[in-house]
Order: C-alpha cells, then structure tokens, then sequence
C-alpha cells in the first residue's frame, strides 16, 4: 500500500493512510510537570524522514495513549490535520496532527527499515540567545555533558508549590559552557550511569531535543521539561564530528 507521505497532508485532504515511526511521546502536565495529565504529544517520522507534531488531546487519552508507543511503528489513519499551535512546536512542518474518536492506529507490518531514528534540528550555542523568551518553537543543542548537579526543590512566584530542578553544565566543540536545567520529571530521570565510568572517563556528547532559552536574573539558560529528550552518543554526523575533536572530559561532580 502507497502511504501519504507528511509533507503531502493537507486539512482539506480528508482520506490520507500514514505510516510512520514515533520518535518522541510525552505527556504534558502543566509547568510543574506534576498535576494531572492535560495532553500527550507526539513527534512522528515517515520513512523519507519527513516529521510533523501531533498530539492526543484529553478526550482521547485514554483511548489512544497506551495504544501508541515510543519507537514503535504505525499506520493511522482517520485523523485531524489541523493548523499548527503558536507555541511550543517541536518540529518544523506545515501543519499538525490531532487524534479523535475516530482515528485507527495499528501497528505497521513489514514496516520499510529507512526510518530515522534521531529527528533534530540542531541550533548552535552562539544563535541560542537570540531565542531567549520565544515559545514558538522548541530548541535541539548537541554538547559534551561536563557537570551534572544533584536535583533540588526551587519556589517558584508563580507557582504555590516549588519544582524540581536539575542543573547541567554542556559544552560546544568551541570551548562554550552552557547551563541547562531540567524541570519535574525530566529532573529525575536524567542519569549518566550507564555510559560514564570515572575509573575510565569518556566525553559523553549528547543531543537535547526539546528545550527554551530563557532568563533568571539576567542569566540565560537553556530549560528542559516534559518535551525534553536527550540521546547519549547519538549516532549522527555532528555527534561523531564532535566526538572525534574531544580529549577525555571527566565530569564534575
């Protein structure tokens, strides 16, 4: 079967059959990423690497939300395809997905092995700050990881209960430091054990996806919530590039 390719979806189109491969899934849970889940958002690839937003909205969680996996492969069909949000796009496309009471989705057989795994759209440390407040779009940095810092509780003024933050230092193949921070879950989560061995240390370069620049106190910082997602020696060109500039980093502790 010949599946419509993403860049060919259209909101006039009503009849179009996708196949494709879930890169990212999170759920969103407001600012402090604790409270109840509001929606479930996707970021999906087809098999020329074409990508584009969709999301699960409240009414359809609980009839879709464990349906769809990450890194699983599906065909879907009977969608929305809508106008994108104003903010906070995690892909670069003409239009987004909304699933309904109507949408199929069944998992892809004899599915084409040419979907990318990674979806990135790298901006270079020295084009961050001209990013600094602006939500329309998500931001993806590749860097070397040189301090991680233990999670600690922040108040927030706008908020009646603190957050849960964790600090980190990353740097370019420059020489450049920049700090970003890790809110609510993503806080938690994050852990280098697995690929950092002090008694053998080895640069760790690292794709963020997923993050907004924004300020404190006159500080700009790179901030990652629930959207974020980072890979760990990711194997794309910019990763290997990099990897293969770097002396041994050990991490701070």
């Amino acid at each position: 079967m010949a599946y419509t390719l993403l860049p060919q979806l259209h909101p006039h189109e009503k009849i179009s059959v996708i196949c494709v491969y879930v890169a990212r899934k999170w759920e969103y849970r407001g600012p402090t990423d604790d409270g109840p889940v509001q929606h479930v958002d996707l970021v999906l690839a087809d098999e020329k690497g074409n990508t584009i937003y969709a999301e699960i909205p409240p009414t359809q969680i609980d009839k879709h939300a464990s349906t769809i996996q990450e890194n699983g492969i599906y065909v879907m069909s009977r969608f929305k395809v809508a106008n994108l949000k104003n903010s906070y796009r995690p892909v670069h496309a003409s239009y987004m997905i909304e699933l309904t009471c109507f949408t199929k989705i069944n998992i892809a057989k004899d599915p084409p092995s040419t979907f990318p795994k990674y979806m990135y759209n790298l901006v270079e440390f020295d084009d961050l700050y001209n990013f600094v407040g602006d939500q329309t779009y998500f931001l993806d940095v590749l860097g070397v990881i040189i301090e991680v810092n233990q999670p600690e509780w922040r108040p927030l003024s706008n908020q009646p209960k603190p957050a849960l933050t964790r600090n980190l230092i990353i740097r370019n193949i420059e020489g450049n430091d920049l700090k970003l921070t890790l809110w609510g879950r993503r806080a938690s989560e994050f852990n280098v054990d697995d690929v950092y061995n002090p008694d053998d240390p080895k640069p760790i370069v690292s794709l963020f996806v997923g993050c907004l620049m924004k300020s404190y106190m006159k500080q700009e910082y790179l901030s990652g919530s629930s959207a974020c997602k980072w890979y760990f020696n990711p194997q794309i060109p910019e990763a290997v590039f990099l990897n293969s500039k770097l002396a041994v980093a050990v991490l701070s502790p």
